[in-house]
């Protein structure tokens, strides 16, 4: 008996010890693990996006200190960031349909001939957070009749030019296979 007694003390005793919860503060952070490898250099992304402006979009008729009325239509477009705007580039291109039905993308600005006399500069400007597409007519004629327009803006972060500062920028196909842009 006094075996049993012996047996039931040391597994009460047991039990009891073992089955208490002791809370308390953690314990101190383990050692650092080894560096992993390293990563793939990765490049900075180029951004475009094709935007329409509809005819009733342009707003103005104001007159520039150099001549001629400009209408503008703003496009905003949240990939131009402040780092594009200060360090990195952005390109716009203007859709030329032709009466074949192909079409080209002409980068702005540049100035086209209509009215077989009139003269029009297409030009834009870059804000954090879109572009504003400038249309001057340069003779100023205040002909308002601009109709619809596609646009293409392509943003490219500094250190992505950089790697590819051979280009020409004015032609856009150039510039599609360069940064490998989709149709």
């Amino acid at each position: 008996m006094k075996k049993l007694k012996l047996i039931l003390a040391v597994f009460t005793t047991v039990i009891f010890f073992t089955s208490c919860e002791k809370e308390g503060s953690e314990g101190p952070q383990g050692p650092q693990g080894p560096q992993g490898p390293q990563g793939q250099t990765g490049e900075a992304p180029i951004n475009d996006d094709i935007k329409s402006v509809d005819g009733s979009d342009w707003i103005g008729g104001y007159n520039m200190p150099t001549g001629g009325n400009v209408y503008y239509s703003d496009i905003p477009l949240s990939f131009i960031t402040d780092d594009i705007k200060n360090d990195g580039i952005v390109l716009v291109y203007r859709k030329i349909n032709y009466s074949s039905g192909s079409y080209t993308w002409a980068a702005l600005p540049y100035s086209e001939v209509y009215n077989s006399s009139s003269t029009r500069l297409w030009s834009f400007e870059v804000y954090t957070g879109g572009v504003r597409i400038l249309i001057q007519n340069i003779d100023d004629r205040d002909d308002h009749n601009y109709g619809g327009s596609t646009f293409r803006i392509v943003a490219i972060s500094a250190s992505r030019m950089a790697q590819h500062s051979n280009i020409n920028l004015n032609n856009f196909e150039e510039v599609k296979q360069e940064f490998q842009l989709s149709e």
